[in-house]
């Protein structure tokens, strides 16, 4: 990456998509975010900012048009849902 005067900064990404059947209309977003705490978890901060994320949750609308939202945390340790 390399920042540009008044322009921001310029990331190049390069890519391999391997697909396993043909895709008729494809979408592309990140797949990350920036989250260290949100409402849901202020014990966890140790900052004097009231959050510290640039996302609060994770927006899915599957191929079956069902909507799915998943809100952001940031654990103190693994945990696996089931």
């Amino acid at each position: 990456s390399r920042h540009i005067a008044g322009a921001g900064v310029e990331q190049q990404v390069s890519s391999v998509l391997n697909v396993r059947r043909d895709i008729e209309r494809l979408g592309v977003a990140p797949a990350t975010s920036m989250f260290w705490y949100g409402e849901g978890n202020r014990a966890a901060a140790v900052d004097w900012r009231p959050e510290i994320h640039d996302s609060d949750g994770l927006a899915l609308l599957t191929g079956a048009g069902e909507r799915i939202w998943r809100p952001l945390n940031n654990p103190p340790h693994d945990t696996l849902d089931s």
